[in-house]
């Protein structure tokens, strides 16, 4: 396609400009070359016919000048035909072609000024202009040598027509030519800038992580773009392997003084410091809150590296379930699972349990009796998971500020508030969705859109 701003376009365009100014001077050059060869061609011509004048001219001593043999062309015999010739003296006309009928052609230069042999316009019949061949010879044609001037001519329209008649033919054929031109050009742009094609899809894989670099087998004109984009993301790989590193360090070098200063809360209640005590859960809150988070980035970071594998659905859903029952301080619940057997999806195993583990005890902690998880394939080839409990709910109202970090609808109940909002991010970070909805049987469904292993081939 062709779009303002497009290397395609400026091609094509700087290739038809290119091409227009190269026409136009070659129509009128090879114009102007033909008209000269068809002056050449009728000069040849005319030359011929006055060269069989001068043979055939007579004038006897007594008698009216004639011509022993007739010129065999017919058009000098049709008045007003557009060939003719003339044999005067300084007189006037002796001889002339029955084309002229009553006309007769002036020379406006002496006789005595003019070149033997030469070649130019006369006025004609009824206005015309007359390409004319003329020549001063010197004969003697019966009563001793006479100067006489020989005029042959052609009307200059028939000169003009045939340069028409080929301008007009090499026109058409030049414009065939850009015609072909600009085909030939199409195609060699788009096989030229082909590679580009190729980027961009690699560019798209690359992104969903179904790529980890471009290929280097390019043009050698675009190699170092590509080999710098390949080491643009080395870079980036390696710098992100080092934050994560640091980020992980650090949240777990926090998580040992962290549970001394829980530990440290628990005996000031003990020892009746409440105020105390409470001041401490609210810091080591914040505190967990933010190794939390910042654990949850590293996790997120890394997915890029993690998009080709996949996830069996039941089996890690089956494996979180389990591991929710056998959780001390967790209700009994009734888990309801509808999941294919043949259900996969294009994501790490651990960042799926990950997902689905905080949206199931985010269910189970809600919960009155049951949670229903349900997934299936979509008409496109995506895999749809619901995961829904009979709970209080969430009115519609509040489904954007639920997805919000360190946001809890509910202060009352355990938590950091970041369950959700770590599980919106690690899905946008493999280009999945997440919806909020009121479920069938009363609570809050959560549906995720998430790619199967035969929509990631497509």
């Amino acid at each position: 396609m062709l779009f303002p701003g497009s290397l395609r376009l400026r091609l094509i365009l700087l290739a038809s400009v290119v091409v227009l100014i190269a026409i136009a001077p070659a129509w009128l050059v090879l114009s102007s070359i033909f008209e000269r060869h068809v002056e050449s061609r009728i000069t040849s011509e005319l030359t011929d016919h006055l060269n069989q004048l001068i043979v055939n001219f007579r004038e006897p001593k007594d008698g009216k000048p004639v011509l022993t043999r007739p010129l065999p062309d017919p058009g000098f015999n049709r008045p007003f035909s557009g060939t003719y010739w003339q044999i005067s003296d300084k007189d006037g006309v002796l001889l002339k072609s029955r084309s002229l009928w009553d006309f007769n052609l002036r020379e406006n230069h002496p006789v005595s000024e003019l070149p033997k042999l030469h070649s130019h316009d006369l006025q004609g019949p009824e206005g015309s202009q007359l390409f004319s061949v003329i020549q001063n010879v010197t004969l003697d044609a019966g009563e001793g040598e006479k100067e006489y001037l020989i005029i042959v001519s052609l009307d200059h329209k028939e000169i003009t027509r045939s340069v028409q008649d080929f301008s007009q033919d090499l026109l058409l054929m030049l414009s065939g030519l850009v015609l072909v031109f600009f085909i030939a050009l199409w195609v060699q742009v788009s096989v030229g800038l082909r590679p580009f094609s190729q980027i961009k899809k690699e560019l798209l894989e690359l992104r969903q992580g179904r790529r980890q670099k471009l290929m280097e087998s390019y043009p050698v004109e675009i190699k170092p773009v590509i080999q710098e984009i390949n080491n643009f993301i080395t870079s980036r790989e390696l710098s992100a392997e080092y934050g994560r590193s640091r980020a992980s360090d650090l949240a777990h070098g926090l998580k040992t003084p962290l549970a001394i200063l829980t530990a440290e809360s628990r005996r000031l209640v003990k020892q009746d410091q409440f105020e105390s005590a409470e001041v401490l859960r609210q810091q080591i809150s914040s505190m967990r809150r933010h190794v939390d988070h910042e654990l949850a980035r590293a996790k997120i970071q890394n997915i890029q590296h993690h998009r080709l594998k996949k996830a069996h659905v039941m089996s890690n859903v089956e494996k979180i379930i389990s591991t929710l029952n056998n959780l001390p301080n967790m209700k009994r619940i009734e888990w309801r699972v509808d999941i294919p057997d043949d259900l996969h999806v294009m994501m790490e195993s651990g960042d799926f349990m990950e997902v689905c583990g905080n949206l199931l005890e985010n269910a189970q902690k809600w919960a009155k009796c049951k949670v229903d998880v349900r997934a299936h394939r979509a008409e496109n080839g995506s895999v749809v998971l619901r995961i829904e409990d009979d709970g209080p709910g969430v009115s519609e109202d509040k489904f954007k500020t639920m997805l919000k970090r360190g946001r809890q609808l509910d202060e009352t109940v355990s938590g950091s508030g970041l369950g959700l909002a770590i599980v919106s991010d690690m899905l946008s970070a493999y280009h999945y969705r997440m919806e909020p909805y009121q479920s069938a049987i009363g609570g809050l469904g959560m549906r995720l859109m998430l790619r199967s292993e035969a929509a990631a081939t497509r």
